[in-house]
C-alpha cells in the first residue's frame, strides 16, 4: 500500500487527551443547574464565578416591586391631597375676601350714618347759635352754648356777653335764622365739616323794617359722648 494513502493515527497520548477533552465538554453541557434555596449558595461550595445567586435576584425583584408600589401609592396620595390643598386655599381666600367686603360695608354704613347725623346736628345747632331775642337773651345764649364744645364754646360765651348782648338789649334786636340748604364736606365717625346756607331775618329799632341776610357758614363738628357739637363756625 502506498505511504501517502495510509490514514495517520494519533499516538496513545494524543488519544487520551482528546478523550478527556470530550468527556469534559460532555459533562459541562449535561451538568444540571445547582439547587438554589432563598439566597443560600449551591451545594458543594461557593458560587460559580460570574453568576448571581437566584435568591438575590428574587429579593432584588421584590424590592423593586415594593419601590414601584410605594411610588404609585405616593403619586395617588399626592393626587388626592392636591385638590384638598387647592380647595382649602380657595376657601381661605373666599373667607378673607368676604370678611374684607363685610368690613368695608360696615365702614361705609358707619360713615354714611355719621354724615347724616352730622348734617342734621349742624342744621339744628346753626339755628340755635345764629338766633336770639332781646327779650330772653340769657336763655337763648345758654341754649346755644350747650351745643358748642372746646375753645369755640368759650369764645361764643365771651362774644355774646360783650359784643352781642348789650346792643341787642339796647335796640330790641330779634334775629331768626333759617337753614335753606346744607351739605357735608367731610365726615368720619368723630369729626365732620358741614357747609350751610342760612338766612337771617333781623328786626331792630335801628332798622326801618325787617332785613334778611343770606349767609354761608361752615360748621366744624366733633362727636362728644355720642352727640355732635359745634367746635368752630366760619363765615364765608
Amino acid at each position: 500500500m502506498p505511504k501517502d494513502s495510509r490514514r495517520s493515527r494519533p499516538v496513545a497520548g494524543q488519544r487520551a487527551r482528546v478523550a478527556a477533552e470530550l468527556r469534559s465538554r460532555a459533562g459541562t453541557a449535561t451538568d444540571p443547574a445547582p439547587e438554589v434555596s432563598h439566597g443560600q449558595p449551591p451545594r458543594g461550595g461557593t458560587d460559580r464565578p460570574g453568576r448571581v445567586p437566584a435568591g438575590t435576584a428574587v429579593l432584588d425583584r421584590v424590592t423593586h416591586m415594593d419601590r414601584q408600589a410605594a411610588t404609585a401609592a405616593g403619586d395617588r396620595s399626592r393626587r388626592r391631597t392636591w385638590p384638598l390643598v387647592v380647595a382649602g386655599a380657595l376657601a381661605l381666600a373666599l373667607a378673607a375676601t368676604t370678611a374684607l367686603l363685610g368690613l368695608r360695608v360696615r365702614q361705609a354704613d358707619v360713615t354714611e350714618a355719621a354724615r347724616n347725623a352730622a348734617l342734621a346736628a349742624a342744621e339744628a345747632h346753626a339755628v340755635d347759635i345764629l338766633s336770639y331775642d332781646y327779650r330772653h337773651l340769657d336763655r337763648d345764649f345758654a341754649a346755644a352754648e350747650r351745643v358748642t364744645t372746646g375753645k369755640f364754646a368759650r369764645d361764643y360765651r365771651d362774644t355774646t356777653a360783650k359784643m352781642v348782648g348789650p346792643p341787642a338789649r339796647q335796640y330790641h334786636a330779634v334775629v331768626t335764622a333759617k337753614v335753606t340748604a346744607g351739605s357735608v364736606v367731610s365726615a368720619t365717625s368723630t369729626e365732620a365739616v358741614v357747609l350751610l346756607f342760612v338766612d337771617q331775618r333781623t328786626t331792630s329799632t335801628r332798622l326801618d323794617g325787617p332785613r334778611v341776610d343770606e349767609n354761608r357758614v361752615r360748621l366744624h363738628l366733633t362727636r362728644v359722648d355720642g352727640s355732635w357739637l359745634v367746635s368752630n363756625v366760619d363765615g364765608l
